[in-house]
Order: structure tokens, then C-alpha cells, then sequence
């Protein structure tokens, strides 16, 4: 996969399906996960008629992983905004968001302005009820308890088990560490609570998307659909 250096020496790793055609589809994965999440999508020729472009957030899959970077939704939203500038700079942009990369997302299409028409908020993190995995990792344990044993659990976990077989992939690359500081600041912005004001204020369409078995499981679902 290509990669592009967005900021100080910070690159990015992304895929872009490329066609002649104004407006781009972007992708957001993630805690933990990759811009593979979204391998599949073009085997659906109603999207492949679009531009679609998707990426690994800083310290995810194969971007690049600092040890000094704050790791913090805006941060990482920052990055992004370059990669989108450089990649996709014209036409209008519709986001997809998944978990981590809800909050992210929110962050980013306040950069992106106007050229935002639409959002796929796919069970996207919107406040702090939906922080399950990175409220553990950050209440539970220290950083180095975490960095020091904990992680390595987890991940053996996971390779152990065929349903996360996959996940583990980029859970590994992500790394202790990275996972450590997204979780605070991502439990830190949902604990604010203006998530959902912010994606309100933006705009613009927004299809809220939760899968079958977790209907229902994200207190947030009920806020969702009052809006």
C-alpha cells in the first residue's frame, strides 16, 4: 500500500480506489483496527462508481507509530485533513465512521468544512456510554501495567480465538502504547459530552448504521435517533 508523509515526518499509510469522478467516499477504521476493516468494499459496484479513500490513523496498521505523537481524536483528525487535502482535493466528501473513528470523524469534517455532505456514522463512538473496550484498557490498568504484560494477554486472546483472529492483525501493529493514549483521549472527549452536539451542529445527512446482534447494546442508539 502506498504511504504519503502528511506532517514532521509522520506518514500515513492508505489505499485509494481511483476513478473519474468528482466526489470521494472516506473511510475512517478504529481503535486498534486498520484500514483493512474496509478491504471489501469494492466488491459493491454501487460504491465503486465513487472515489474511496482509506487509511490507517497514526499509529495504526502501517502508518507510522511516534512515540512523542498525543495520540488524541483531533490529532489524529489533523493528519487525516492533510492526507484528504493531498488525495482527494476537490468534490465533495461523504465519511464513514467506525468506533474510534467516529470521534475522529467528528473532528475531522469540522476541518473539512463544506465539501462534508454526508455522514455514515457505522456504531461510531458518540459519547462516553460506547467507550466498552477503551474505558477498560485506561481504568483497569496503569500504562505500564498495560505495556508490561497486560497487552500481551489480550493479544493472545485474541489470536486464540477465530472470531478475532483478524482484529489481532492490527491490534499487534497498533501496539501497546498507542492503544494506551488513543483510549485516554477518547474516553476523554466522550466524557465531555459534545460529540453529538458537534455531529448535530455539522449539518449535514447522517445515517446512524449498528449491526444486527448490537442493536439495541450502545445507550447511545437512543440518543442517536432523537436527532
Amino acid at each position: 500500500m502506498p504511504v504519503l508523509e502528511t506532517c514532521q515526518g509522520i506518514k500515513l499509510s492508505y489505499s485509494l480506489h481511483s476513478v473519474d469522478f468528482p466526489d470521494t467516499i472516506v473511510l475512517l477504521h478504529g481503535l486498534g483496527d486498520s484500514k483493512e476493516t474496509f478491504k471489501d468494499i469494492t466488491n459493491y459496484p454501487q460504491l465503486t462508481g465513487h472515489n474511496i479513500l482509506a487509511m490507517d490513523h497514526v499509529g495504526h496498521g502501517d502508518s507510522s507509530s511516534p512515540q512523542d505523537f498525543g495520540y488524541t481524536m483531533k490529532k489524529m483528525a489533523e493528519h487525516v485533513k492533510k492526507l484528504v487535502d493531498m488525495k482527494a482535493p476537490t468534490g465533495n466528501i461523504v465519511l464513514v465512521l467506525h468506533s474510534m473513528g467516529g470521534a475522529i470523524g467528528i473532528f475531522l469534517a469540522e476541518l473539512l468544512g463544506d465539501r462534508v455532505k454526508g455522514i455514515i456514522f457505522a456504531e461510531g463512538n458518540l459519547d462516553f456510554d460506547d467507550c466498552f473496550f477503551s474505558n477498560y484498557i485506561i481504568t483497569r490498568h496503569t500504562l505500564d501495567e498495560w505495556i508490561n504484560g497486560k497487552f500481551d494477554r489480550i493479544l493472545e486472546k485474541y489470536k486464540a480465538n477465530p472470531e478475532m483472529l483478524e482484529y489481532s492483525k492490527s491490534f499487534e501493529k497498533a501496539g501497546a502504547l498507542t492503544l494506551y493514549k488513543a483510549s485516554e483521549d477518547l474516553v476523554k472527549v466522550s466524557k465531555a459530552d459534545t460529540l453529538l452536539g458537534k455531529l448535530v451542529g455539522i449539518g449535514v445527512p447522517v445515517i446512524g448504521v449498528y449491526g444486527e446482534e448490537n442493536m439495541g447494546k450502545y445507550p447511545s442508539e437512543a440518543r442517536f435517533r432523537e436527532h
